[in-house]
């Protein structure tokens, strides 16, 4: 079985999408991070998501403003930067606000080669207050539209044909399983996948058949790992805020 590559959520670490985090996932040796992007008052792209710090919230404040807070939520461009140093960490940029000036704003910052192939925009493909969800892949759509040279990356909440979301979007990746704090999600994913209304490792192999990655998560247990390997042995990638123990749990199959 081949090993799965290791994205670390937010960095895997707390605080989350923190530069010091990002560096400490890239010494761990993740080949990959998921950070969220969004806009200031000001329409400075800024890698933050958005309610997750106390008042004042910065997407209602100015760069200038944010900056003497000393919230030290980092700009686009000094998250870039970081990338031009970890240049094997590839980088799930997921859009947490619909926005067009914010699509045009990544695309043109990561036009470059350097970025182009390592930075894949993500979002889900349905919007769902449910699970706090608020754009759709409509806003992937529109970046290919700005370059077709962008890699996407698609969150699939209902996984029931993934090779036919893969196929109409052209995807490069896309991901399904849970989100760790939505009981529905985790109901959801054991209710499709779990019960044999789909035939798990079959749908991933189709999705893969059509040329996307395939990733699962939010796997955060070495036994959340093992149960996705289980279902799914030819799974590209798993997704965790764990990404030591993952690590840990690349040659487990291979040690049965």
């Amino acid at each position: 079985m081949k090993k799965f590559e290791v994205y670390a959520h937010c960095g895997g670490r707390f605080p989350p999408n923190h530069m010091s985090t990002f560096h400490f996932a890239g010494t761990l040796g993740v080949d990959g991070i998921e950070t969220d992007i969004c806009l200031t008052s000001d329409g400075e792209p800024i890698i933050y998501h958005p309610g997750t710090l106390k008042p004042p919230e910065p997407t209602s404040m100015t760069w200038k403003q944010l900056l003497r807070q000393d919230y030290r939520v980092s700009h686009l461009d000094a998250f870039l930067g970081y990338l031009s140093i970890f240049r094997r960490l590839k980088c799930l940029l997921d859009i947490k606000i619909y926005s067009r000036d914010l699509v045009q704003k990544i695309v043109a910052k990561t036009s470059d080669k350097e970025f182009r192939e390592r930075i894949f925009l993500t979002a889900p493909k349905k919007k769902s207050r449910t699970v706090d969800f608020h754009v759709d892949a409509g806003l992937l759509e529109y970046a290919r539209e700005l370059d077709n040279r962008v890699k996407i990356h698609i969150i699939d909440t209902l996984p029931l044909n993934m090779a036919g979301t893969v196929k109409k979007y052209r995807t490069d990746m896309i991901s399904f399983g849970w989100l760790n704090d939505s009981l529905a999600s985790r109901v959801l994913f054991r209710l499709i996948f779990k019960s044999g209304l789909k035939n798990a490792s079959r749908e991933v192999k189709k999705a893969q058949n059509e040329g996307a990655k395939v990733m699962a998560g939010i796997a955060n247990t070495a036994e959340e790992v093992r149960e996705l390997l289980t279902l799914f042995p030819t799974i590209d990638a798993i997704i965790t805020d764990n990404p030591a123990m993952a690590l840990s749990m690349r040659d487990w199959p291979l040690s049965l």
